[in-house]
């Protein structure tokens, strides 16, 4: 009996050693096959990040708004376009030889209403474009860079324009000569001034929107071509935008810069935030009954309303060399900041689609404005007596435009 014991304990681990050999491999064998099956099943970062864009948009409200099944988008633009800066620069100069000095500066660079020709290309909701001057004749020539993405309730969108055009300056100076080594007297005298050579003016701007009913409106509707809306419908929105503006003047001007100040060149940073409202219009609106958006029909307007409140404002001034120590001051550069003002940007805009094709027009204004408020300053390098300066400089950045763009849709 002890030894039919020992050989049915013996023959009872023999089995559990064979059962735990043949069940080792499986599980290993299944563990490679489950990392192998993990590592091809996770896609790579372009790819999700691809997957993240084309992605169909699911919060939307069908009776108001629809997504055809179209990712690529080319679009052929024709512009009228004007982009400027206007400054006034208003100084009061104060001395103790009797002497006060007024003058008003006019500083206006604005490009002549030109025409822009350009193209755009749009896949999954990113847009860029290039578009330049047409029909004109001068070696200077006008560009702008369009890059953005956008989606129907959120979007940024950034533009680049860079314009050579002359710039001009109207002078007004009052000089007041009172005390004893002087016979009371005023002088009057009106100065125009336009620069030998053009002056090269570049801004870059960033445009941000979120619409609020994102279920039932859409903002690419009329401004992008991507979805369509089925019936009419508005929406609360939030908007920010950048802009960086530079005028620098051709070095080779000799007198003009003395009229200007001293300045070789400024440079502006905005950064406004504000809210509006825009609201869809839709007049006509009939479903594809056919492959290719065949027998799709509609016409939607759009108009957009957006005060901003500019939070962000320096101003810095670059002046020729030669004239700092003349103009009396430190060193060529300066800087100061803006108050807080209330500006604004508008658009409106119409969409036409036929099929494949979509007609659109739109037309947009920007307003920015700076004011340096008064400002003092001891010139004593004028002399050895006494002078004090009172500075304000205001103005602003503008640009306006008519667009019309023929898409096709793929």
């Amino acid at each position: 009996m002890r030894y039919k014991g020992v050989e049915r304990t013996c023959g009872k681990g023999l089995l559990t050693a064979l059962m735990l050999i043949c069940i080792q491999p499986v599980g290993i064998a299944q563990e490679t096959t489950d990392t192998v099956a993990a590592s091809e099943k996770k896609p790579g970062l372009v790819k999700r990040l691809l997957d993240r864009i084309n992605k169909p948009y699911d919060y939307f409200d069908d009776r108001y708004v629809r997504e055809p099944r179209t990712k690529f988008i080319v679009t052929l633009t024709g512009d009228v376009q004007q982009t400027g800066v206007r400054i006034k620069d208003m100084t009061e100069l104060e001395a103790d030889w009797s002497i006060s000095n007024s003058t008003l500066t006019n500083i206006q660079l604005q490009e002549r209403v030109y025409r822009k020709a350009g193209i755009y290309v749009t896949y999954l909701g990113i847009r860029a474009g290039w578009g330049t001057e047409v029909g004109r004749k001068s070696a200077e020539r006008n560009t702008s860079i369009y890059l953005g993405m956008t989606t129907p309730y959120y979007g940024l969108v950034g533009r680049y324009f860079n314009i050579k055009e002359k710039v001009t300056s109207d002078v007004h100076s009052t000089v007041n000569y009172n005390g004893k080594d002087y016979e009371s007297e005023s002088i009057v005298d009106d100065t125009y001034m336009e620069s030998d050579y053009p002056a090269d003016l570049r801004e870059i701007q960033l445009d941000g929107y979120y619409a609020f009913n994102r279920h039932r409106f859409a903002y690419t509707a009329v401004y992008g071509g991507n979805v369509v809306q089925r019936q009419s419908a508005g929406s609360w929105m939030l908007g920010m935008k950048y802009l960086y503006g530079r005028v620098k003047f051709d070095s080779r001007e000799t007198i003009f810069p003395i009229y200007v100040g001293g300045i070789a060149r400024f440079t502006t940073h905005q950064l406004s935030v504000g809210g509006g409202y825009s609201y869809n219009l839709v007049v006509l609106n009939r479903d594809e009954s056919g492959p290719h958006l065949k027998g799709l029909r509609n016409l939607t307007f759009n108009a957009t309303i957006m005060p901003m409140f500019t939070v962000l404002n320096p101003l810095s001034f670059y002046y020729d060399k030669n004239l700092v120590e003349w103009f009396g001051y430190e060193t060529d550069r300066r800087s100061r900041h803006s108050h807080p003002e209330l500006n604004y940007t508008a658009t409106a805009g119409m969409v036409l689609s036929i099929d494949r094709l979509c007609f659109d027009v739109n037309v947009h204004y920007d307003n920015f404005r700076f004011n340096t408020g008064s400002q003092t300053e001891n010139l004593n390098k004028l002399g050895n007596e006494y002078a004090v300066q009172q500075n304000r400089m205001k103005g602003r950045f503008y640009n306006w435009g008519v667009e019309a763009q023929l898409q096709i849709r793929f």
